[in-house]
């Protein structure tokens, strides 16, 4: 599967985590990462957090929209139901983080 999210994201198969990313790019130039998923007969679980800092994200991350956002894509014929914008994905916020604001940065 091919996946990246704006800004960052952890991807976890059956609650055992597989990746992260996405590396820093520019809204003309974004990257992706690919994983191979090892899916066991019967039900598995794919989970992915996701955040984005907003006002508070370093310079050097340069963001394309103005909430979180997660793209996975499978280029298997067999398994166009894990994509996003197909596949059923149960979308939360996650309660108990903060950010305290922006401190030095040089």
């Amino acid at each position: 599967v091919y996946v990246s999210a704006d800004e960052r994201y952890q991807l976890f198969l059956n609650s055992r985590i597989i990746g992260r990313g996405s590396e820093r790019g520019t809204p003309d130039h974004w990257y992706y990462e690919t994983y191979e998923l090892d899916l066991q007969a019967g039900e598995n679980v794919i989970v992915a957090l996701v955040w984005a800092l907003g006002d508070m994200a370093p310079v050097a991350q340069l963001s394309t929209v103005s909430a979180p956002s997660f793209l996975l894509a499978s280029d298997a014929a067999e398994q166009p139901d894990l994509n996003t914008g197909v596949a059923q994905w149960e979308v939360s916020r996650v309660a108990g983080y903060t950010f305290t604001g922006i401190g030095p940065a040089w």
